[in-house]
C-alpha cells in the first residue's frame, strides 16, 4: 500500500480507527487485486488524459426501456449499440441494483444487479462497448466499516467493466450532528482516498465527483446558468461566469451537465420547430464547453415533461418498439431532437479543438448571442462556436484577433458542412448574421 493512501487514512481517522482500517484495507486490496484487469486501450496511469474530443456520455436509467422479449439492460444496450455507436462513447447507467423505490438514488444492495432490470451479463455487455460509469453508495464513512464498504463496492464495480465512478454529494459522507456535512474537514480526504485506492490498484478507472480531488470535476453551474440564457435570450451573466471559469488543476476537467432525471419548465406550448432549436441551443452549448459532456438519455430522444408537473420528465419505462418508430419518424419531435444532437456530436468529435483540455475564450458579444472559441493549440485546431438564444436574427462581430493570420474569406461549419462567406469590414472584422436560435461551429484556419 503507498505511504499517501496510508496518510489519507490517518487524516480522517484517529488510531486505534486509523490502524485498524488500514488492516482491512490491505486485505481488500489484495482480494481485488488480482481480479482487476484493466481494458486494452485504457491502461494508461493518468486516466484522465485520455478522455479527448471523441468522448462523449449518456445517462440512462436502467429501467428506461421495456419490452416483450429482452430485460430492460438488453434493451438498453441495443439502443447504445444501434443508435449511439460513432456518436456516445459512455454511459452512465442509473439504479440498477435494487432498491426501495424508483428513485435513482434509493439502492439497498450495491453488489448485485435487480432481477427485473438483468444481470451483471447485460452490464459486462455494455462495458464490454462503451466505457461504464456507475454511482458510488452514499454512506456515511464516520463509521470505517462503511469505508471499506464504499471501497468495495468501487473494486467490485471495475471488476464488472466500469471505467468510471461518480461520487457525488461529496459533503454527506461524513455527517455528524454539531458539523454542517458542506463543511465537514474529512468529506474531501475521502475522495481523494478513493482516488490514491483506485489510481494504485486500477489507474484505467476514472472518478467523476464535486471536487478536485477527482479526475473529473462536476460542472454544477453550467446547467441553471445555461436554462436561465436560453429562457430569457440574455447570455450576458452565462458569458461572465464562464468568462471567469478556471480549468481544474493539474490532470483535470470539468464534466459537463445540463439535463437531469428531472423536467424543467420550458415554455412548452411553443410550436415543435421552434422549441427544438431552442433545445438544440442549449445542449450545443454544454458540447463545446471545455471539459467531458454527458447527455441525459430524455434529452437525446426528446421526452417532454409530464403533463401533470411541468418540472418532472414522464418516468415511465418506453416501449422500445414504439420509441424506435418515433425515432424514424422524420416528422416527429424526438426525430428532430435526436437526429439534432447527433449532429452535434459527430462534429465535436471531429476537431481536436474540442479535447478536454484544450483551451477556451468567451467572446464579449450581444446578449441574445453566447460564442464560445476553443483552441488546441498542440493539434493547431480551432472551433468558433456562435450561438443565437433569440427568436430573431442577430449580427455578430468577430475580431481579427480571435481569428488565425492564415483564416481566408470563408469557413466551414462542422454542424451543417456549409460554407460560410461573410461580411469582412473595413476593421478586418467578420461580420456573420445567425437566424432565430441558429447555431454554427466554425472551423478556423490554423
Amino acid at each position: 500500500m503507498s505511504p499517501s493512501i496510508a496518510e489519507l487514512v490517518r487524516q480522517i481517522y484517529p488510531d486505534p480507527r486509523a490502524q485498524r482500517c488500514l488492516d482491512e484495507l490491505t486485505r481488500l486490496l489484495e482480494q481485488f487485486r488480482d481480479r482487476l484487469q484493466p481494458p486494452a486501450d485504457r491502461g494508461e496511469a493518468n486516466a484522465a488524459a485520455g478522455l479527448d474530443q471523441a468522448e462523449a456520455f449518456v445517462t440512462a436509467r436502467a429501467d428506461q426501456f421495456s419490452g416483450s422479449d429482452a430485460a430492460p439492460l438488453a434493451y438498453l444496450h441495443r439502443f447504445l449499440r444501434d443508435d449511439l455507436d460513432g456518436y456516445a462513447t459512455g454511459v452512465h447507467v442509473l439504479g440498477f441494483t435494487p432498491s426501495w423505490s424508483d428513485d435513482p438514488l434509493s439502492q439497498i444492495d450495491y453488489r448485485q444487479v435487480s432481477v427485473e432490470l438483468g444481470s451483471w451479463q447485460d452490464i459486462a455487455a455494455i462495458a464490454a462497448e462503451f466505457r461504464l460509469m456507475v454511482d458510488l453508495p452514499q454512506l456515511n464513512c464516520e463509521e470505517p466499516a462503511l469505508l471499506i464498504e464504499t471501497l468495495a463496492v468501487v473494486l467490485l464495480s471495475a471488476v464488472h467493466g466500469a471505467q468510471l465512478i461518480r461520487f457525488d454529494s461529496t459533503a454527506y459522507t461524513w455527517t455528524e450532528p454539531a458539523v454542517e456535512p458542506p463543511h465537514h474537514p474529512h468529506a474531501r480526504p475521502i475522495v481523494a482516498l478513493l482516488r490514491a485506492v483506485i489510481e494504485e490498484v486500477a489507474p484505467w478507472v476514472v472518478i467523476v465527483g464535486e471536487s478536485e480531488e477527482a479526475h473529473l470535476v462536476c460542472n454544477h453551474t453550467l446547467a441553471p446558468l445555461t436554462l436561465d440564457a436560453c429562457i430569457r435570450q440574455d447570455s450576458l451573466q452565462l458569458q461572465q461566469w464562464a468568462g471567469n471559469l478556471s480549468p481544474p488543476a493539474d490532470t483535470r476537467a470539468f464534466f459537463n451537465v445540463v439535463g437531469t432525471s428531472d423536467g424543467r419548465a420550458s415554455r412548452p406550448d411553443l410550436p415543435d420547430d421552434q422549441r427544438t432549436r431552442i433545445f438544440l441551443v442549449s445542449q450545443s452549448i454544454m458540447l463545446c464547453m471545455a471539459g467531458v459532456p454527458a447527455i441525459h438519455i430524455n434529452s437525446l430522444i426528446g421526452t417532454v415533461n409530464s403533463s401533470e408537473d411541468n418540472r418532472t420528465i414522464e418516468r415511465r419505462a418506453l416501449d422500445y418498439r414504439q420509441l424506435v418508430q418515433e425515432l424514424n419518424d422524420g416528422h416527429s419531435l424526438r426525430n428532430r431532437v435526436f437526429e439534432g444532437c447527433r449532429q452535434l456530436l459527430r462534429a465535436r468529435a471531429q476537431s481536436a479543438a474540442f479535447h478536454s483540455a484544450a483551451r477556451q475564450d468567451i467572446l464579449e458579444t450581444p446578449q441574445q448571442v453566447f460564442v464560445v472559441l476553443r483552441t488546441n493549440q498542440q493539434q493547431q485546431s480551432s472551433v468558433l462556436c456562435l450561438h443565437n438564444l433569440s427568436h430573431e436574427a442577430v449580427d455578430v462581430s468577430v475580431a481579427p484577433r480571435y481569428l488565425s493570420s492564415t483564416d481566408e474569406r470563408s469557413f466551414r461549419d462542422l454542424i451543417s458542412g456549409d460554407i460560410l462567406f461573410p461580411h469582412w469590414n473595413a476593421a478586418g472584422d467578420a461580420e456573420i448574421t445567425l437566424d432565430a436560435y441558429e447555431v454554427m461551429w466554425l472551423r478556423l484556419a490554423t
